[in-house]
């Protein structure tokens, strides 16, 4: 493990159905090396993901990636990574639907969405 990006990376880990992942707002990450620190923050390559918050399990080793979306009528766009466990490797060409649905929580939880104003109508 390069102990050089070891650093505190702001973020939640959140449950999605089946899944869980770690959810990180797009600003709070580095540039550069992004595999790497996503690799470091989950432990691997590791069969028991000791030195991360991954779980030893593909449905636990997960990363979101949040940012407010730049285009009209959308609120948040989301980036995910799937962290091999005993391999180096992470996979950017799938998706988790099951970790997409908590993606608006993170927005509301992290402060990328404002809540929405309550309404209510009285008799």
């Amino acid at each position: 493990m390069d102990t050089t990006l070891q650093s505190a990376v702001e973020g939640l880990l959140l449950p999605g159905e089946t899944s869980r992942g770690l959810f990180v707002r797009r600003a709070d990450l580095p540039d550069r090396r992004l595999d790497d620190l996503a690799l470091s923050l989950f432990g691997s390559p590791g069969p028991i993901q000791v030195d991360g918050v991954g779980s030893s399990h593909s449905h636990t080793s997960k990363l979101m990636i949040v940012a407010r979306a730049a285009r009209s009528g959308v609120d948040l766009d989301y980036t995910f990574r799937q962290i091999r466990v005993t391999e180096p490797t992470v996979d950017w060409s799938g998706n988790c639907g099951n970790l997409t649905s908590a993606v608006g929580a993170f927005g509301l939880l992290s402060g990328l969405l404002d809540p929405p104003r309550p309404t209510a109508t009285g008799a």
